[in-house]
């Protein structure tokens, strides 16, 4: 799983990257955390095709505002969750702008990110098919990165914008499981 964390106070990204890694690795997922010091580093990065699975964003930076940043990404990724993380109180509901999963004031971090990460990994659950392959392992594919599903000998292919998967379960058993 790939994380955008943009923060420009260094103890504050590296405190948050600490808990973002420690949350989804105790939950059984592999986390790459990017860190970006200034939203138009991000910019840069979704410009080269850099794709997040999350995107924790502050709302004021030295350079950037975080909402417009975030109004930016949305042009990149529509369906990208974002979680702002910022000092500020005041602007939540701006945060419904942009369509932000949720909005953590750091005075409250310790106790409210773990929570915001849990609403993340709840609706990407939601969101995602869990697919046994042949190979005998779980993956777990979130339903916007499937291209198309075709039978294959008894079980299934699923190919998605990254790979291909072959599973034992018949495509009338998989397709049951789309919303």
């Amino acid at each position: 799983m790939n994380i955008a964390i943009c923060e420009d106070e260094p103890l504050f990204l590296e405190f948050e990257s600490r808990k973002v890694k420690d949350f989804f690795t105790a939950h059984g997922e592999t986390v790459h955390i990017h860190s970006f010091s200034d939203g138009r580093e991000l910019l840069e990065a979704y410009s080269q095709k850099n794709t997040y699975d999350l995107v924790l964003l502050d709302l004021q930076m030295t350079h950037s505002d975080g909402m417009e940043i975030a109004g930016e990404i949305r042009k990149f990724d529509p369906h990208v969750p974002i979680i702002f993380v910022t000092g500020v109180e005041t602007r939540a509901a701006e945060g419904y702008l942009v369509e932000a999963l949720d909005y953590v004031v750091k005075t409250k971090l310790e106790e409210r990110l773990d929570n915001a990460l849990l609403r993340f990994l709840n609706k990407r659950k939601e969101q995602s098919l869990a697919l046994e392959t042949t190979l005998g392992e779980t993956v777990i594919i979130p339903f916007k990165q499937i291209l198309w599903l075709e039978s294959e000998k008894r079980g299934s292919k699923i190919t998605t914008l990254t790979e291909t998967y072959y599973s034992p379960q018949p495509i009338g058993k998989l397709a049951g499981l789309f919303p």
